[in-house]
């Protein structure tokens, strides 16, 4: 699976970051999630840095990967936002995750009913 990392969303980065507001992200969360290997852990961390933070939000993400782990900091400017952000990034990288394996899953099967149509076709 690939991700265009080109592609932009709907929220630009400007408007993660409102100038005007002189209030400090004082707020923080990293956190590490593990999905199981570093290949889906790369792709997951892509997907998620394609949607960015709307600007109502006031927290902002960094999103990357080491090894099997997705990475993610959020910060923000009060604990509700803070905590808000963190359960969607969370549910993104659940559901991303979910997704990878399901389609992993429906590639080996397909390919074991291939392998024995193959080999049931050869004995007759």
């Amino acid at each position: 699976m690939e991700v265009d990392s080109t592609s932009s969303s709907s929220s630009s980065d400007e408007e993660c970051e409102d100038q005007h507001d002189s209030t400090a992200y004082i707020h923080t969360a990293t956190i590490r999630l593990s999905v199981g290997s570093e290949e889906v852990a790369k792709t997951v961390s892509e997907v998620i840095k394609i949607d960015k933070e709307p600007a109502r939000s006031g927290a902002r993400r960094q999103v990357s990967y080491e090894s099997e782990f997705v990475v993610l900091k959020i910060e923000s400017k009060d604990p509700k936002s803070l905590s808000k952000s963190l359960a969607n990034a969370v549910d993104m990288i659940d559901l991303s995750t979910k997704t990878i394996k399901m389609c992993d899953s429906f590639e080996k099967s397909k390919d074991n009913g291939l392998k024995r149509k193959l080999s049931g076709g050869s004995q007759a």
